[in-house]
């Protein structure tokens, strides 16, 4: 198991990585399933027993199955974050329908709301400035600004629920 021989059997083995990276049409522009791939020829390398298969065999469906798991665990992620984002977009649309935008009611969620929630509500959702600024302009950290947010947004979602249920639509 000399350095020599592995370089080699890189070289004669990427050529799998390429065939699962088209095979199941996966978009690698940054590199990160190739290099799954280098890992998984690495992995084969070292824990190949001769009496089980041959490296090349061995080599294969370790790649193979490093590459469906690193699919799946951002397939995974990707859903997590889709819903996330999904949840986000659809307590803001409520928010900023016109019906929602008259003076009235903004005031109205702008009462329920803590200081610091109407320092996030003011700034990013009728302002639209980003978390940073707001995080800036307060002497804040993003992480906190961000959780201003979070519990608005919790705040408000409960009292649209609870208050406007009628004349959401």
């Amino acid at each position: 198991m000399n350095e020599l021989e592995f370089e080699k059997w890189v070289k004669e083995n990427q050529d799998i990585i390429y065939h699962f990276i088209n095979k199941y049409q996966i978009k690698d522009t940054d590199g990160e399933f190739y290099q799954e791939g280098l890992l998984a020829i690495w992995e084969a390398w070292r824990n190949y027993d001769e009496t089980k298969a041959k490296r090349s065999t061995h080599t294969y469906t370790i790649i193979r199955g490093r590459l469906l798991s690193k699919m799946h665990r951002n397939y995974k992620y990707q859903d997590q974050t889709s819903h996330i984002s999904q949840a986000f977009i659809v307590t803001n649309a409520h928010i900023a329908e016109d019906h929602y935008f008259e003076k009235e009611n903004i005031a109205e969620l702008r009462a329920i709301l803590s200081k610091k929630e109407r320092i996030w509500f003011d700034g990013y959702i009728l302002n639209q400035m980003p978390l940073k600024s707001i995080a800036q302009e307060t002497d804040s950290s993003i992480v906190a600004v961000k959780s201003w947010g979070v519990c608005a947004r919790k705040r408000i979602r409960e009292y649209i629920m609870k208050n406007w249920e009628g004349n959401m639509i």
